[in-house]
């Protein structure tokens, strides 16, 4: 007879190939992929070529794993890295807690699938981008911290997570910050002397490539923050929804005093006021907030195991955080907010109102696996109806793209802002995407050899610089046209002469 050990371990040796796999059917259910991804792709093509100092604000850890494939492979390679980190989180996820919190096994079971399921996290695993590695990366420095590793592997992991994402930064500094408060001030000094070391490839590439040493393309970018109103609305709109409006939030607001008795080892709160502060400050896009939600599923887990009921004021606060979040989504429009924005709110209000009835009705009405299954249901059903009304987005470019390749239709021009079709036709100087040049399109045409041209209205978008001279593009003659169900998705190849 196997020990108790044993069966313990064949069981997650079969949960984790069996979530692998079905994952990976399931992504094939995606048309398309990301627009981000195409630039990902793009850098792993020049780093593949030898080119280590493309122009991209692309960190270059994710499109290195990518490059050692073939680039007829990069969705395929992409995929399977990402079902594998993704796997590796929740493997890390499930050893961080159960030395945390001392969790028996079903238990422990219970909330990394909780915490795998989740919509935050189980979404951002299905896009080929860097937000898996980076979570990945991040669970496995907090992981080794707690195992008391040497400083210098801390540091080497900490700096794996900045080359996958510039927020990485931040784990180096939260580890110095809580030397400070510590008065190690040793340790800081070699935080600081390995860190100077490890970041000099970053900035060696930036003074050749631009002769600036701290040129940081996220911070310059156009999605960045603007402090204005509507932008801090959007950042407190996304805090909501992710990191509060589930549970964190209701939770906080109700057993404030409670939480800062929470011992974490104090590194924990220093990274989450890091990155909610980075966040709230600089950006609002849903997947940047692996690292708030993780924080916050730790002290959900706490509280679950304490059984500390909230304050009488707690479905209020959850209430509360419904409202704002439905009343931001709607007010802004924004479309990594408003997205699905009645799913998300009716999944913010109905988590808080089942664990408000399991934490003070929980002997009578709900179990502990109960509770956990709703969430779950709730999260998958949400991530299913997102999934479903996106899966086609992007997709008519694939398909104009892949007929001209197919057809060897050359003298190809385009005005495509999403990185599809420069990645397809493997322009990535984007000389031949109109969008991007300052010459008039009579004379852009001529100058470029253009041919044919690639028409889209993705999302339901017409580019502003095209409108003057699309009644001459429409008038020209068709050669085939792509339609999808997502928001009046259509791309039509015309030939000009």
């Amino acid at each position: 007879m196997f020990s108790q050990f044993t069966k313990k371990n064949l069981l997650l040796l079969f949960i984790l190939p069996t979530i692998f796999l079905i994952k990976i059917f399931l992504n094939y259910f995606l048309m398309a992929e990301n627009g981000d991804t195409y630039d990902f792709f793009k850098v792993a093509y020049e780093y593949n070529q030898g080119n280590f100092l493309t122009d991209s604000k692309r960190m270059p850890l994710f499109p290195i794993l990518i490059s050692v494939f073939n680039d007829t492979n990069y969705v395929v390679a992409g995929r399977v890295l990402n079902n594998l980190f993704y796997l590796g989180s929740l493997v890390l996820f499930f050893h961080i807690i159960k030395n945390l919190f001392n969790l028996d096994f079903k238990n422990n079971l219970l909330y990394t699938t909780l915490f795998g399921f989740f919509y935050l996290i189980f979404d951002n695993s299905f896009f080929i981008m860097s937000d898996t590695l980076f979570l990945f990366l991040t669970l496995l420095f907090i992981y080794l911290y707690y195992k008391n590793v040497s400083t210098l592997t801390l540091t080497l992991i900490g700096f794996l997570a900045f080359y996958t994402r510039f927020e990485g930064i931040l784990l180096i500094t939260g580890l110095i910050v809580l030397n400070i408060f510590n008065k190690k001030y040793s340790e800081v000094i070699r935080i600081i002397s390995y860190s100077f070391l490890l970041i000099l490839p970053f900035l060696y590439k930036n003074f050749l490539l631009y002769g600036n040493f701290l040129k940081l393309g996220y911070l310059e970018d156009a999605a960045g923050f603007t402090l204005n109103f509507t932008n801090i609305l959007k950042a407190f709109g996304t805090l909501i929804f992710l990191t509060g409006g589930f549970w964190f939030l209701p939770i906080l607001l109700s057993r404030a005093k409670d939480i800062l008795k929470i011992d974490f080892r104090t590194f924990l709160p220093i990274v989450l006021v890091l990155f909610t502060s980075l966040l709230i400050t600089w950006g609002f896009y849903i997947r940047l907030y692996s690292i708030p939600l993780f924080v916050s599923f730790l002290i959900f887990i706490y509280f679950l195991e304490n059984y500390q009921k909230p304050s009488k004021n707690y479905i209020l606060v959850s209430i509360f955080s419904f409202v704002a979040w439905v009343f931001i989504a709607h007010f802004l429009n924004h479309i990594d907010l408003a997205e699905t924005k009645i799913s998300k709110g009716i999944v913010v209000l109905f988590s808080s109102i089942i664990l408000y009835f399991y934490y003070n009705y929980q002997r009578f009405v709900f179990s502990k696996i109960l509770i956990i299954l709703m969430i779950i249901i709730l999260n998958l059903s949400l991530f299913i109806t997102k999934f479903i009304e996106t899966r086609e987005k992007y997709y008519t470019l694939v398909l104009a793209n892949s007929y001209a390749i197919e057809n060897s239709i050359k003298n190809v021009g385009y005005a495509d802002e999403s990185g599809v079709t420069k990645w397809y036709l493997k322009d990535f100087n984007q000389e031949k995407n109109f969008i991007n040049s300052k010459l008039s399109f009579g004379d852009w045409l001529i100058s470029n050899n253009i041919e044919y041209f690639i028409y889209t209205e993705e999302l339901g978008f017409q580019d502003k610089k095209l409108k003057p001279h699309i009644e001459m593009i429409k008038n020209s003659e068709k050669i085939i046209e792509f339609r999808s169900n997502f928001a009046g998705g259509k791309t039509v190849i015309y030939k000009l002469r």
